[in-house]
């Protein structure tokens, strides 16, 4: 029996559960890879050992300062995982809440006033947002993934606002808004648990380009400030040495490449499987 044919036969829901089970092990354990890792040999100075290429004791090589690239790889992927995590725990709320006001008062000023403000994200470019915001409040680690999450909820929300538009008028609201139910017992019981799952699925599309974000502050000096250095500030520093040190710049980018896709790749299973088979860009 075939691999393909063996998950076929495994009931629907049970494809859900592994699904959202590997998609949240996903997110959540790369960021705790730090605390199997001694942080000495990723910050420990060694210009003996400069610039040495990937071997059996150094799997990734050294960079300029003999510091072990493996080991500020592991950190770096840690720190960016972490900051994934913490923006879409901010994101999520946030297009959840306003997502569903604006398509439950659709047409009156809540719909207005956050269609205006959805539309001012999609029309500004979403890296150049993220530079001025960091560059006006500040840089580092804490208030990185405040700004992110405060940025990425605009698709998700529209996606919320949409679905909600379509769940009012079903026969179901009718009748508890016959019964006198109020619209936040509307909302949260009937209303909020339909709508989670396009919600997550839009956000989790978005996680590639929330890996991306931090090369791009790297370059204006915004990412994460020495000695602590993200896969992005990896990739843009070994970038400046690509022709003595390729391996500087190419072994974190692979990493964040096949985190990238395997991302993707269990996004777009988890939505098959919910029957929402689609993909939203920020």
């Amino acid at each position: 029996m075939s691999p393909l044919v063996a998950w076929g036969r495994i009931p629907r829901v049970t494809r859900l559960w592994i699904m959202l089970t590997l998609v949240v092990l996903l997110l959540v354990l790369p960021a705790f890879l730090h605390l199997f890792l001694d942080p000495t040999s990723a910050y420990e100075i060694r210009i003996s050992r400069a610039l040495e290429s990937p071997s059996s004791t150094e799997w990734f090589g050294t960079d300029a300062l003999g510091r072990s690239l493996w080991s500020r790889t592991v950190l770096g992927f840690a720190l960016s995982v972490g900051i994934i995590c913490k923006a879409l725990a901010v994101a999520m709320p946030l297009s959840l809440i306003l997502g569903l006001c604006a398509g439950f008062w659709a047409g009156r000023w809540p719909d207005h006033l956050i269609s205006w403000v959805i539309a001012v994200i999609y029309t500004t470019p979403f890296f150049l947002l993220v530079v001025a915001l960091a560059a006006v409040i500040g840089s580092g680690l804490t208030v990185l993934p405040w700004i992110i999450g405060g940025i990425i909820w605009a698709a998700p929300a529209r996606v919320v606002r949409s679905e909600t538009r379509r769940l009012v008028t079903g026969s179901f609201v009718r009748y508890e808004r016959a019964l006198g139910f109020s619209p936040i017992i509307i909302l949260t019981r009937s209303l909020l648990p339909m709508i989670t799952a396009p919600a997550a699925i839009s956000l989790l599309y978005l996680v590639p380009e929330i890996i991306g974000i931090d090369a791009v502050l790297s370059l204006f000096g915004l990412g994460a400030q020495p000695p602590q250095a993200t896969l992005g500030a990896l990739i843009y520093d070994g970038l400046r040495r690509w022709d003595a040190a390729p391996w500087l710049s190419g072994l974190p980018t692979l990493l964040l490449v096949c985190y990238a896709l395997g991302i993707y790749s269990l996004t777009s299973g988890l939505s098959s499987q919910l029957g929402r088979p689609r993909r939203f860009r920020a």
